[in-house]
């Protein structure tokens, strides 16, 4: 078990070269044995561990925690999004973090090979296959899911697209949510996220990094459904499960507010291990995890219109933009 006390932390790293951070005490993140860093010729974060894929019957590992299936999904190109799902709030995220460093923070096993060569990702879009951390049978472990749930009864999976958001305020009876939001939740982790601030008169919407001020991982509280396609189930068929996930979102506080009026549920040290608990089935209770993050978790800072077509994905994107350079000629945020 790393570390698992909170812990004041004291960051100076960056997330790319030329940024500069002061000082920050938080007391909002959690402290590993391993020391995570940030490099600044990279962007990336990075730390000396020694993580592996799990394996089914080697030793005491085995006996903690047993392999768990990974699932692989194509990306589609999503349907038009629907308002009622909250789809304009935390449609773009950033996975720079190596998967074996992030394995090890939230204590999990790495599930899957192709986690281990994972590119970072500097701007992750809807449909994409994630890494989460789920718990089965009391065993944690990293995960691969498409983002965008598609619920157990759904017909087809392009309605998935429609889903890569749900509000934590109503996801406790939405039909589409509500049994993920009791029986299958997970935590998607991230090293920040861009959101897109209302434009004045004349002016285009104008994007914005966000991240932990200590550069540590965001936690989001995320729901996640297994579907298998009815029309192979009705031929007598054994289907393999589509893996699907969707970050849950909240009013938003501080500084995000001032960009937008909800933000990803965030999720502190002290809860992942209740969040994830499958036996944790009582919707208040559940809800009752959801607290408002500090409001001095976050920082944000404007970035070029580059990150709105997702053929874009260095870590350039994250790079800071003064107001003049801020608005390019790229138009308006595209998924595809």
């Amino acid at each position: 078990m790393l570390g698992s006390s909170w812990a004041s932390a004291s960051a100076t790293s960056h997330v790319r070269s030329g940024l500069s951070s002061s000082a920050t005490t938080i007391s909002w993140g959690r402290v590993p044995s391993a020391v995570w860093t940030a490099s600044t010729s990279t962007g990336r974060f990075s730390a000396s561990l020694n993580v592996g894929v799990t394996t089914e019957t080697t030793g005491a590992t085995s006996a903690a925690r047993r392999r768990m299936p990974a699932v692989s999904m194509a990306a589609s190109v999503p349907a038009a999004l629907d308002p009622a799902y909250d789809h304009c709030m935390c449609g773009r995220f950033v996975t720079s973090s190596p998967a074996a460093q992030v394995a090890a923070y939230f204590d999990a096993e790495i599930t899957a090979e192709r986690l281990l060569d994972r590119e970072p990702n500097f701007n992750v879009a809807p449909t994409t296959d994630v890494a989460v951390v789920v718990e089965r049978d009391g065993r944690r472990g990293l995960v691969l899911r498409r983002w965008g749930l598609v619920p157990s009864w759904a017909k087809d999976p392009s309605v998935g697209s429609k889903m890569i958001n749900a509000r934590v305020e109503t996801a406790a009876t939405k039909p589409s949510f509500r049994s993920a939001f009791t029986k299958r939740r997970c935590i998607i982790p991230v090293d920040g996220f861009y959101e897109w601030k209302a434009p004045v008169e004349g002016t285009r919407k104008q994007p914005y990094f966000i991240t932990r001020r200590d550069r540590e991982p965001l936690a989001f509280a995320g729901l996640w459904e297994s579907w298998k396609d009815p029309d192979v189930t009705a031929s007598g068929e054994s289907p393999a499960p589509l893996l699907t996930c969707s970050i849950l979102t909240t009013e938003a506080v501080g500084p995000m507010a001032e960009v937008h009026h909800r933000m990803p549920v965030l999720l502190g040290p002290d809860a992942w291990d209740a969040w994830l608990d499958e036996s944790v089935t009582d919707r208040e209770q559940v809800q009752g995890m959801v607290l408002p993050a500090p409001e001095d978790l976050l920082e944000m800072w404007p970035v070029s219109t580059a990150v709105n077509s997702v053929r874009n994905k260095g870590a350039e994107l994250v790079d800071p933009v003064g107001p003049d350079t801020a608005a390019g000629p790229d138009g308006p945020p595209t998924l595809f």
